[in-house]
């Protein structure tokens, strides 16, 4: 049974960040800024179904020496939700334009899952602004196929997931439901055993579940997940990564961002750091965190902190 919208300012919570929104393009983007706004810019963007708040242990780690902001992409959480730029090409776009919102001149860009693309692509058609890109368990939609078709049943949940982002309104009634067992079922299957087993992985699934019951939020969510799908990242380099995309083909950058990766070994998404070399061939470096499944900012936010530390000093 679908639930009552939920009031977006459930999801604004308090602790060692301020909530502001900022204007990029036009369009109102929420923020949690912690950290001095003199120091380095660091800016967190969320994957497939989350938000802001998947950041909350990364946050003050970060804000020790940067301005940490962990955003609501448009459509999220306390952002504005126009009904279009739900393609990657805006997304990046977004992410661009916020590092002056912000007050900054460049910035490092933490991407999770999905949102890596528009990360490497803001950094390509940027550079001066986007400098450094850690992509956080980076997907591919080609490798998500792969491994749906040799495991169909393993891989139901992921096949349920296509489902619903290719019909939006379907998936938004699922991803609203009360108690949804769908968000739950994507979560755990991605998640590792010791975050799924834990205290936390309940907090955090009932902070999503928040958010994806603000209105039109859900059905957002799918939408970029099936434009990003239909986008289908190619294997290559950060220079040739656009290669696919329609409207892309003649994108040239003599700087390229340094790009680092960071995976969790029991994601069964990616499932081997050469998975993850596949995705973006020219990333610096390739680190996997042991025991950290998908969401590996939050099951290992300090590697995160690490990852960051290290693409700034190469």
């Amino acid at each position: 049974m679908p639930q009552r919208p939920t009031n977006p300012s459930a999801i604004e919570l308090d602790g060692p960040w301020t909530h502001h929104l900022y204007h990029s393009r036009g369009v109102r983007i929420h923020c949690a800024d912690s950290g001095s706004p003199d120091a380095p810019l660091v800016l967190l963007v969320h994957g497939f179904a989350g938000g802001w708040f998947d950041w909350q242990s990364v946050l003050p780690l970060l804000a020790e020496d940067h301005h940490a902001v962990a955003i609501d992409l448009r459509g999220y959480g306390l952002s504005d939700k126009p009904p279009h730029g739900y393609d990657l090409g805006t997304t990046a776009l977004d992410i661009a334009g916020l590092v002056l919102a912000l007050g900054h001149t460049s910035a490092t860009v933490v991407a999770h899952g999905e949102s890596v693309p528009a990360a490497v692509i803001a950094g390509l058609t940027e550079p001066q602004r986007i400098k450094r890109v850690v992509a956080l368990n980076p997907s591919h939609p080609r490798q998500n196929v792969d491994v749906v078709t040799r495991h169909p049943i393993r891989h139901r949940d992921r096949i349920k997931v296509g489902m619903a982002t290719r019909f939006p309104r379907l998936g938004e009634r699922w991803l609203k439901a009360d108690h949804s067992l769908f968000l739950e079922q994507i979560v755990a299957h991605l998640a590792g055993s010791a975050f799924r087993y834990s205290d936390s992985f309940d907090e955090y699934l009932a902070i999503r579940r928040f958010a994806m019951g603000v209105e039109r939020v859900a059905y957002y969510a799918c939408l970029r997940h099936r434009k990003a799908a239909v986008a289908t990242m190619p294997r290559g380099t950060a220079q040739t990564v656009l290669a696919d995309w329609s409207g892309w083909n003649e994108l040239e950058c003599s700087t390229p961002p340094a790009v680092r990766v960071l995976h969790g070994a029991e994601d069964p998404l990616i499932t081997a750091s050469k998975t993850a070399r596949e995705t973006i061939a020219d990333a610096d470096h390739v680190t996997v965190v042991p025991s950290a499944g998908h969401y590996v900012h939050m099951e290992a936010p300090h590697a995160v902190r690490d990852a960051v530390a290290a693409v700034e000093e190469a």
